[in-house]
């Protein structure tokens, strides 16, 4: 589809006579702009929060259970407006000069969807596994890390709000921001290259240690089905599905005693292996009878596309540079204890 796909239908102008590397380091800067814009809306968030915190409780009079819950409507709101109005930003300045959005929200059904959820979860599974085991021995080396220790709801309605928070809206917000809109700014340039920017941002987006290296893994796998499916919904369906064993699982922790707990997270993780394993097989089997395998590369919607370690070092210009200084930044004093 997207080799097809006619350029006024994409997102780059190449009517400007520039050659590909010079259109390619422009859109690093419109991505860098905008993944720096998020930053400085999360960071005012936080302000923005305790004053609308303080009006709430005024109003309500105190009342705590009523405050929780207009807090997470808000929280709902507060999420979705740090990852929408930086977009609305950029494209505010450079809707007639560079690109137009392009989310391809295609009605495809890509082939073995649900082999390729299945194996999708179990990896990222294995993957959680993986770098719980890398943050055990970070501490073993001295190095402290911050962890925020939320309190599930326990009403009705705030558990419905905390599953539209933690499964669906993530799902949907996100993956048009880094899957819908940034990797397919950078696709033009070649698939390999958009999949790995869009995930290393995705997952630096997070600001915190413990999450940064799982969600880039998250990143690359659901932008190489989206790639391959053409379409965004792959990825949505993965990343809701992901989130959902997470809410499941602090669900189970909150209202299970401890033995039923154990066997619950037991056979959930055995369950995601096992269909993974399925999963993986009926993939394996599809891509030994095609003629295009797992290949990602089959030239770009452009008719050429910029080898991966050009495109990799031609992403760091001046703004990228300055930007992931500032995630470092707010990265290492969100996760690390510093000492005193």
């Amino acid at each position: 589809m997207y080799e097809q796909q006619e350029k006024d239908d994409l997102s780059l102008d190449f009517h400007s006579g520039r050659t590909l590397r010079m259109q390619y380091r422009t859109v690093i800067n419109i991505t860098a702009l905008l993944s720096f814009l998020q930053i400085v809306f999360c960071a005012g968030a936080v302000h923005v929060r305790q004053i609308v915190a303080q009006t709430v409780s005024a109003l309500t009079g105190n009342d705590a259970l009523l405050l929780a819950s207009l807090m997470d409507v808000w929280a709902l709101f507060e999420y979705t407006c740090s990852f929408m109005l930086p977009l609305g930003v950029v494209l505010l300045i450079f809707r007639d000069s560079v690109f137009r959005p392009y989310v391809p929200f295609s009605p495809k059904i890509p082939e073995h969807p649900f082999a390729a959820i299945a194996f999708s979860l179990a990896v990222l599974q294995l993957f959680a596994s993986f770098t719980d085991v890398l943050l055990n021995v970070l501490e073993t080396f001295g190095v402290q890390l911050v962890f925020y220790d939320s309190v599930p709801p326990e009403t009705p309605v705030r558990i419905l709000l905390y599953f539209v928070s933690t499964v669906l809206l993530p799902a949907f917000v996100e993956e048009m921001i880094f899957r819908g809109y940034i990797l397919h700014l950078l696709l033009p340039f070649g698939k390999t290259a958009a999949i790995l920017i869009s995930a290393i941002l995705f997952g630096l987006s997070h600001l915190y240690l413990p999450q940064i290296l799982y969600a880039t893994a998250v990143g690359v796998l659901i932008g190489y089905f989206v790639v391959r499916g053409e379409s965004l919904w792959i990825g949505i369906f993965i990343h809701a599905l992901n989130n959902l064993i997470s809410f499941l699982s602090e669900m189970a922790a909150c209202f299970l005693p401890e033995p039923a707990y154990g066997i619950f997270t037991a056979v959930t993780y055995a369950a995601v292996i096992l269909c993974g394993i399925v999963g993986a097989l009926v993939l394996c089997a599809h891509a030994s009878g095609s003629n295009r395998g797992a290949v990602l590369e089959s030239g770009s919607v452009y008719g050429t596309t910029l080898e991966i370690p050009i495109a990799m070092r031609d992403a760091c210009t001046l703004p990228m540079i300055a930007y992931l200084i500032c995630a470092a930044y707010y990265t290492l004093i969100g996760s690390v204890r510093l000492p005193v």
